[in-house]
């Protein structure tokens, strides 16, 4: 469900670019396969903490006895879609941070110009 949270943050956002990289700017955009990808794993997150297998300690032999309900299927969604936001929103600030950078140095040389 934390991959339909994915493709549901990348329908949000319009964002279904392909991974790709600004060496210029050294900022990696990770596109709609990441954001996917992200919902997932935060949704398998949210699912180990607080869902029915929570409790369950894996070095005992028995199989448990799992019950899914229908609440956190649907919280997994919403999971999945706060997930890939937030690999988003990280990407975004680290662009802004390289283009004031990039833009501070272009303001340098044109005041170093000036003198």
């Amino acid at each position: 469900m934390g991959l339909v949270g994915g493709v549901a943050n990348c329908l949000l956002s319009g964002e279904f670019a392909l991974p790709h990289s600004d060496s210029k700017r050294k900022v990696w955009r990770p596109g709609w396969i990441a954001n996917i990808l992200i919902g997932a794993i935060a949704a398998i997150v949210v699912w180990g903490v607080y869902g029915p297998a929570s409790g369950y300690d894996l070095t005992r032999y028995a199989s448990p006895d799992f019950h899914l309900p229908v609440a956190q299927l649907v919280s997994s969604i919403l999971v999945g879609i706060s997930g890939a936001r937030i690999l988003t929103t990280m990407a975004q600030k680290e662009s802004e941070r390289a283009t004031k950078i990039d833009l501070a140095k272009v303001l340098e040389d044109i005041l170093k110009e000036q003198k």
